[in-house]
């Protein structure tokens, strides 16, 4: 009868390890991430050839405009007034990864002097990219940093920033608080940025990030 018993606990085991062995053994595409990322032909930082530092605002107004991926709308004028930053909704035909359900598709800034080039783009991401994936195609970042705050419905959330400088691109995932580490490589990247950098960060070990600062 033991032996029974313990040939009926081994079956879940066994299942769990086959599973484990399966999505282990699935080849990992990250085609659409790394077309976004890292776009062949366009060295980094560049979204839609749209280069930060580079790009001036006329080439980038017709970039946008030839995307077929933007509403365009107002935007000229409000390009020619000085607005910034210039926001954009997606139209719908944008890259599966973008989320245009968070209120902007699409912000850019310029230099207001001339030759006013791009300083920064900035969007959403879908809740499919995760931490993970984006440290498997880009590396280590070169610096994180950590905040949170208590929000009425929500209670305790945490902000963390990662800025993977050669690569000038800057992540920020928005999460539960605390968080562990365990749980830190699936959360989803949400707000992904080309160009400058939109805050000073201090270099941090990602243990200190995650482990040792409390939320309050």
């Amino acid at each position: 009868m033991l032996r029974f018993y313990l040939r009926l606990a081994l079956i879940p085991i066994a299942l769990f390890t086959i599973a484990l062995i399966l999505i282990h053994t699935q080849p990992y595409d990250d085609h659409e991430l790394r077309e976004l990322l890292l776009p062949e032909g366009c060295p980094a930082p560049c979204f839609m050839g749209i280069r930060p530092g580079i790009t001036t605002k006329d080439e980038a107004m017709k970039l946008l405009a030839s995307s077929g991926w933007v509403e365009m709308g107002d935007s000229t004028s409000l390009i020619e007034n000085d607005n910034f930053p210039l926001t954009l909704k997606w139209n719908g035909k944008q890259a599966q990864l973008l989320n245009a359900e968070e209120g902007f598709g699409l912000r850019v800034i310029f230099q207001r002097a001339s030759p006013k080039t791009v300083v920064q783009i900035t969007f959403n991401l879908t809740t499919q990219v995760s931490l993970g994936d984006v440290y498997l195609l880009l590396g280590k970042p070169a610096i994180y940093a950590q905040t949170s705050m208590f929000l009425p419905q929500q209670g305790y959330i945490m902000s963390i920033t990662h800025q993977f400088i050669p690569q000038g691109i800057e992540t920020r995932t928005i999460t539960s608080c605390p968080l562990s580490f365990a749980r830190y490589w699936h959360q989803p990247t949400a707000i992904l940025s080309y160009g400058d950098a939109q805050v000073i960060l201090h270099p941090a070990t990602l243990k200190n990030v995650l482990q040792n600062h409390q939320c309050y």
